[in-house]
């Protein structure tokens, strides 16, 4: 692809999720720009040569495609975004049109499934070695059976990263949202605190947790199957 015609093709994309380089010297204009406000709070491993990766909620896809650069074989999973019905209302919808723009300009082989949260279980998916659910868990109307979901789907890494609230609180604990409090976003239901994303994704079935460093209102766990 042409420097000039995925440049022209990246600006006709009237609303990026987040920023990322698509090569040739373009960079989309983003909401958010991961590789530097999400990716280094993430603890993802460098190498994932021989990993698979499952990139729930992938939107743009970043995520998913720098899985792929570090060497996994990944599938990226969105639906709600993918529907510009569901994001009309707060944002410009462009769909998956991103996506397929950065599939095509990086020359990916990223798996991309279009597939409910709720729906995603070992038969209709697969499992993966690490599963990302990053940026989803407070849109959940039912952010356990979410969680419970994703560790059906986990042979050994969850990564869940997340708005949080109530963070001076020890004690696990979750605040709902019944309007648009967060962002002006109706599909923000929940802030749950770093002590509550842990004792979900155990009684989800991860055996073992750990909270890493984070953003201000942002927590980001690890959970392990083993």
């Amino acid at each position: 692809m042409q420097a000039d015609d995925l440049r022209r093709r990246a600006e006709a994309i009237t609303w990026w999720h987040g920023g990322m380089d698509l090569g040739h010297g373009v960079v989309t204009q983003g909401r958010t720009y991961p590789a530097r406000t999400l990716l280094p709070r993430l603890g993802l491993p460098d190498d994932l040569s021989g990993k698979t990766v499952l990139d729930v909620g992938t939107w743009d896809g970043f995520m998913a495609f720098e899985c792929e650069r570090r060497g996994a074989r990944v599938t990226a999973v969105d639906s709600y975004a993918w529907d510009t019905a569901n994001v009309a209302d707060t944002h410009n919808p462009t769909g998956r049109a991103g996506f397929d723009l950065a599939h095509e300009a990086l020359n990916s082989g990223v798996f991309a499934v279009d597939c409910p949260v709720l729906d995603m279980t070992p038969e209709v998916c697969g499992t993966y070695d690490i599963v990302l659910f990053l940026g989803v868990l407070y849109h959940m109307r039912h952010p356990l059976l979410a969680l419970e979901r994703m560790a059906a789907l986990t042979r050994d890494l969850l990564i869940v990263e997340t708005h949080a609230d109530m963070l001076n609180d020890p004690h696990p604990a979750m605040r709902f949202y019944p309007g648009s409090e967060i962002n002006g976003d109706v599909s923000n239901w929940w802030g749950p605190n770093a002590a509550c994303v842990e004792a979900m994704m155990r009684a989800a079935g991860m055996q073992r947790t750990q909270v890493l460093p984070s953003a201000i209102s942002r927590v980001v766990v690890h959970g392990w199957r083993d």
